[in-house]
């Protein structure tokens, strides 16, 4: 009984100091749903300005990358519905009408290459979208309140492999309607 009784007692501090050497060397590791929790990965666009150039109306936007990874914009555009309405003005069924593409001097170029080197994390960039300098929308046939953004990416991690080795921790896809993210851009767009 007294051999017994040692072991368990020997047992209960082997297992007491395991336990303690494990909280203090991992004490401040969290498991991946945790970081995830904490580490939210998300981005965010707004409007920032607008620029009337030779070529027509320039809207550039803010994209803000609000992980703690590096953020790379596979592709970014502003779509347009067209719309049938009723006697009363009022729309009814609308389909996708056309579709703007960011322009590829901002998105591509080499101080500001979101789709190439990405955004790091906690950094902003910019894209820019060309409205046509002569391209009018007539409200008859298309519902410019409609109008919506679209942009994906994903969220990568470099690896120590070469320049361009990256490991892709998640992917984002976004879409939204331009008035929530300016309340004139129909105005702008209308050319007022």
């Amino acid at each position: 009984m007294k051999k017994f009784a040692k072991v368990s007692i020997s047992l209960i501090v082997v297992f007491g100091i395991f336990i303690g050497t494990n909280k203090l060397v991992f004490k401040d590791r969290v498991s991946i749903e945790d970081y995830k929790l904490r580490n939210t990965m998300y981005t965010t666009l707004r409007i920032d300005s607008y620029r009337d150039t030779e070529d027509g109306l320039v809207i550039k936007m803010k994209i803000k990358n609000s992980s703690n990874y590096t953020y790379r914009l596979n592709n970014a555009s502003m779509i347009f519905f067209s719309c049938e309405r009723d006697e009363n003005g009022e729309s009814g069924e609308m389909k996708q009408g056309f579709e703007l593409n960011m322009i590829p001097s901002v998105g591509f170029d080499d101080e500001n290459n979101i789709v190439w080197n990405g955004l790091g994390p906690k950094e902003e960039g910019y894209i820019e979208f060309l409205y046509p300098k002569g391209m009018k929308i007539d409200e008859e046939f298309f519902e410019l309140d409609a109008t919506m953004f679209k942009y994906n990416g994903k969220f990568i991690r470099n690896l120590p492999l070469g320049d361009s080795s990256y490991m892709t921790v998640a992917t984002e896809e976004q879409e939204d309607f331009m008035q929530r993210l300016d309340s004139k851009i129909g105005d702008k767009l209308r050319g007022e």
